[in-house]
C-alpha cells in the first residue's frame, strides 16, 4: 500500500516538474520571439504609389548609366532616358508595390560587415524614390548576394542596419546579376498609338508619290464614313476602316530617339498620317510623319505629334499605314 502511494506521489511530482519545464521553454520561446520582433524594422512607411514622382535606378557607383522614371501630371510614367517614351505600367507598379510597407529582420548592424553582405555603395543596386520638389523620400542599397530567390539584403543608404526582406526587389528592376546594368528598354513601352478607335472622325493620308486620301465621318460623330470629296458612287468599306485603325493600334516601335536631332528625313517625308478624334466634345489630333529608311534595321524613322517623339518603326508596319483608296473601297455586290 505504501508503495502504491509512493508511486502516485512520484507521478504527481513528475507532472508538476513537467509543467514547470514546459512553461519555462514556452517563456524562452516567447522571449526569443520578442527579441526577433524587436529586430524587425520597417524601411518604408509611406505609400510609394501615392507619394513617389520619380524613380532613379543605378548599380554601384555607375550613376552615369542610371535609369530615371518620371511621373507626369496625368499620372502616366515616362522613361526620361528614352526621351520621354511611356514607361511600362506593369514594371512601375511592380517596383512600387514591392516597396510598399517594406520591412525585414536585421542581419547586420555595422559598416564593418557591409562587404560580407556585398552591400557597399560600390557593390549594390541603388533605388531612389523622390517626391514633390525632387525631395528624396528613400534611398535603398540592395545587395546582389541573395539567401534565396525571393529575398534581398537591403539597407538605407545613410544607415548601418542590413535588413533581410521577403521581397525580390532586384527582379522588379530587371537586375538578375551583379554585372547587369539597368536597361532602359526593359522599362519602356514602345506601343506607338493609344487612342479609342470609336473616337476617330477623320483619317488623312498623304503619301509622297500618291494622291492624298481623306475619310471622314458624316456629322462627325455617327458611324457613317465617306470619302472626301464625297461621291455617291464610291462608298468606303466600314470593316476596312475598322481593320486599319485596329492594325495601327497594335504597332510596336523598336526604339525611341532624340527628337532634337535633324537627321531623320522629316523635311522630305515618305508619307504623313493625321487622325482627328472627338471625345467628350474635345477635339484632338495625332500626326505621324514617316521619314528616312534605315537599311540595317529595315525600318523607318517616325515622328509622333503632339508628343514630339521620334521612334523607329519596322518597314512591315509602315506598309499597313501606306494604303490607297482601293484598299478602303467597298466592293460591289454581284447581282
Amino acid at each position: 500500500m505504501k508503495l502504491k502511494k509512493l508511486l502516485i506521489l512520484s507521478g504527481i511530482v513528475f507532472v508538476l516538474l513537467l509543467v514547470v519545464y514546459i512553461k519555462n521553454v514556452a517563456h524562452k520561446v516567447q522571449v526569443a520571439k520578442s527579441q526577433r520582433e524587436e529586430q524587425a524594422i520597417i524601411l518604408i512607411k509611406d505609400e510609394p504609389n501615392i507619394f513617389s514622382t520619380k524613380i532613379v535606378i543605378y548599380v554601384g557607383d555607375n550613376e552615369k548609366d542610371k535609369i530615371t522614371l518620371v511621373k507626369q501630371n496625368n499620372g502616366e510614367w515616362v522613361v526620361e532616358n528614352k526621351f520621354g517614351v511611356k514607361a511600362r505600367k506593369d514594371v512601375v507598379d511592380g517596383i512600387l508595390n514591392s516597396l510598399k510597407g517594406l520591412k525585414g529582420e536585421v542581419r547586420g548592424d555595422s559598416k564593418s560587415v557591409f562587404s560580407d553582405f556585398q552591400i557597399l555603395d560600390t557593390q549594390g543596386a541603388h533605388l531612389i524614390l523622390k517626391g514633390a520638389q525632387d525631395k528624396t523620400l528613400t534611398h535603398l542599397v540592395i545587395s546582389f548576394k541573395k539567401p534565396n530567390f525571393n529575398q534581398n539584403f537591403v539597407r538605407l543608404s545613410d544607415g548601418e542596419n542590413i535588413v533581410l526582406t521577403d521581397r525580390n526587389i532586384l527582379s522588379m528592376l530587371g537586375l538578375f546579376d551583379k554585372r547587369a546594368k539597368p536597361n532602359a528598354n526593359y522599362f519602356s513601352d514602345y506601343k506607338v498609338f493609344s487612342f479609342d478607335p470609336n473616337a476617330v472622325v477623320r483619317i488623312e493620308l498623304k503619301p509622297a508619290k500618291k494622291r492624298s486620301l481623306v475619310l471622314s465621318k458624316a456629322g462627325g460623330s455617327v458611324n457613317l464614313w465617306e470619302f472626301e470629296p464625297r461621291s455617291p458612287r464610291l462608298k468606303p468599306d466600314l470593316s476596312k476602316i475598322d481593320e486599319f485603325l485596329k492594325n495601327i493600334l497594335g504597332f510596336q516601335a523598336l526604339d525611341s530617339l532624340d527628337p532634337k536631332l535633324a537627321k531623320y528625313g522629316f523635311d522630305k517625308p515618305l508619307m504623313e498620317l493625321k487622325l482627328s478624334l472627338l471625345k467628350d466634345k474635345k477635339a484632338e489630333e495625332i500626326q505621324v510623319t514617316i521619314g528616312s529608311f534605315i537599311k540595317d534595321k529595315n525600318a523607318y524613322y517616325a515622328r509622333i505629334m503632339p508628343k514630339n517623339q521620334v521612334l523607329i518603326i519596322p518597314d512591315y508596319l509602315i506598309k499597313n499605314i501606306n494604303r490607297d483608296k482601293s484598299y478602303f473601297l467597298k466592293k460591289k455586290e454581284k447581282k
